[in-house]
């Protein structure tokens, strides 16, 4: 009966309630024991080694990946809200990302060769190009966070821009399309063609236009259009929207 050794120094995490519930999860025969805050596990079966390695690529991948990505996003330069706020995202984009196989088939070939894994350092030698992903979800996760300020920033100025400014054309239209394309038409039914239509691009043209009336047909077939959100937001009543 095939026995490992599992430490961690750096995570106070219950290594036996880790790989107690992983290993119940799998439904195989073991044994679980600890001494001087090492963990003992022993596998019954002819599958063991095999059954070793998935459990401890759940408990690498999964169970301490919280604990990693807290530490990265720790670093980053935000509020405690936004922090818990990105957490909550990087989490998902990695999960998103999650593929056990080759760090399953990366256990077996090490735990067939020695008795002893240390979670942390297995992580940091032998996992890097996870954790270096893991280190880029925490960054997008951030980096949305960071740019959705930027835009409420730039939709308050344009929202007071809008208020002061007189009214040059009584009523504009603005289709939006479901290819990102949008297109405006005025009173005189002078049309104009995006075919890119960024927030800051369209808002920032439409607030220099100062309709008096504003429609727009969003025809992007999304239930939340962050373009639609950002027009309704900077031209409140002047703004008619239908979808």
């Amino acid at each position: 009966m095939p026995s490992w050794c599992i430490v961690s120094t750096e995570y106070d995490v219950d290594l036996r309630a880790l790989y107690a519930r992983r290993l119940a999860q799998l439904g195989v025969n073991h044994s679980l024991s600890c001494k001087n805050g090492s963990l003992f596990v022993t596998v019954r079966g002819s599958n063991a080694l095999n059954t070793m390695a998935a459990v401890s690529a759940k408990v690498l991948c999964r169970d301490l990946q919280y604990f990693v990505l807290a530490a990265f996003t720790d670093r980053m330069p935000l509020s405690l809200y936004d922090k818990q706020t990105a957490l909550t995202s990087a989490l998902h984009l990695a999960r998103a990302h999650e593929d056990l196989l080759p760090v399953e088939q990366g256990l077996v070939a090490f735990l067939e060769n020695t008795r002893d894994l240390c979670l942390e350092g297995y992580l940091r030698f032998r996992l890097k190009s996870l954790l270096t992903l893991w280190q880029l979800c925490v960054e997008q996760a951030a980096a949305d966070i960071l740019l959705k300020k930027d835009i409420n920033d730039l939709i308050a100025t344009l929202n007071a821009c809008c208020n002061q400014r007189e009214s040059k054309i009584s009523e504009l239209q603005v289709c939006i399309h479901a290819d990102g394309s949008c297109t405006l038409t005025d009173d005189s039914l002078i049309r104009i063609e995006y075919v890119d239509c960024s927030i800051e691009g369209i808002v920032t043209l439409l607030v220099n236009m100062a309709p008096e009336h504003l429609i727009v047909y969003d025809l992007s077939g999304r239930d939340e259009n962050s373009l639609t959100q950002a027009i309704a937001r900077v031209f409140g009543g002047r703004a008619r929207i239908y979808r």
